[in-house]
């Protein structure tokens, strides 16, 4: 009878309950059905059941949030055959969501190879957009993903060079891309000057280079002040502060930040102020 015959909205919904759920199988049980669902899709009369975007991404989220390398190549295999089902069918199916997810669940790994696979990941979305899938254009927060796996990676001297050098790349395509870079981009990018350059020349450049991008763009939160303290030495810190503290900076400096910050660097005065 065709009054109980099933919708794809109500797969998407048991989707969207496995996703949430805590069981320790539950991504595995929403993959199950998102294969349940392409099987049924191939019989006549039921060709609606075919999978789509919130099918996908609901999938990958439950996949995205377990903070395990394999957990994360499960999600990215998710990602992929949303990918080809568009390229197959010539319908919209993929967007900026999932590969944001993806990337994101590779950034929460403990995997010294994380950031590099973020990467691969804005990559493709990069590529596909140039081609012509319009939905997966990145944005912000698909870059931010890539930025704060690098500046979190911890290794050998080299190995934090090379992660400098992706986050500084990521960076400066992001720029190129028209995504703007937020509160939160800056003090990532301080925070990779801090934790991937050894004390010198070039960890200077690149702090003094972020903290006046972000004055410039009024991106001066509270986040990119606890930032520059970690990066700058104290007498750097107090030059490029030029004899200002957290409780007035001008408002050129800041008028890009969320309210929310804002409240929490007023809430630290007091606690920071001019380093010695």
């Amino acid at each position: 009878s065709t009054t109980v015959k099933p919708t794809r909205m109500s797969f998407n919904q048991l989707l969207t309950a496995w996703s949430k759920s805590t069981e320790p199988q539950a991504a595995q049980r929403a993959e199950d059905i998102l294969y349940h669902m392409k099987r049924v899709s191939t019989l006549d009369g039921y060709a609606d059941m075919k999978p789509n975007t919130v099918s996908y991404n609901t999938v990958i989220t439950a996949w995205g949030k377990n903070g395990e390398l394999d957990s994360a190549r499960r999600a990215n295999n998710i990602l992929k055959q949303a990918i080809d089902q568009e390229e197959n069918d010539g319908i919209e199916c993929i967007d900026a969501i999932m590969f944001n997810i993806v990337a994101d669940a590779y950034a929460k790994t403990s995997s010294n190879k994380a950031h590099l696979k973020s990467r691969a990941v804005l990559n493709r979305q990069i590529s596909l957009y140039a081609s012509g899938h319009k939905r997966c254009k990145p944005d912000v927060y698909s870059f931010s993903s890539v930025l704060g796996s690098c500046a979190s990676l911890t290794g050998s001297r080299k190995e934090r060079l090379q992660a400098f050098d992706v986050a500084r790349h990521t960076f400066g395509d992001m720029r190129e891309s028209g995504a703007e870079p937020n509160h939160v981009t800056y003090g990532t990018m301080l925070k990779a000057c801090a934790r991937l350059l050894p004390d010198g020349k070039e960890r200077r450049r690149y702090t003094r280079e972020y903290f006046e991008m972000a004055c410039e763009n009024g991106c001066v939160g509270d986040m990119v002040m606890r930032r520059i303290q970690d990066a700058a030495s104290p007498d750097q810190y107090n030059e490029m502060m030029k004899g200002l503290t957290r409780s007035n900076l001008p408002q050129e400096w800041t008028h890009a930040v969320p309210y929310n910050d804002k409240k929490k660097r007023r809430r630290s005065n007091g606690k920071t102020g001019k380093r010695n």
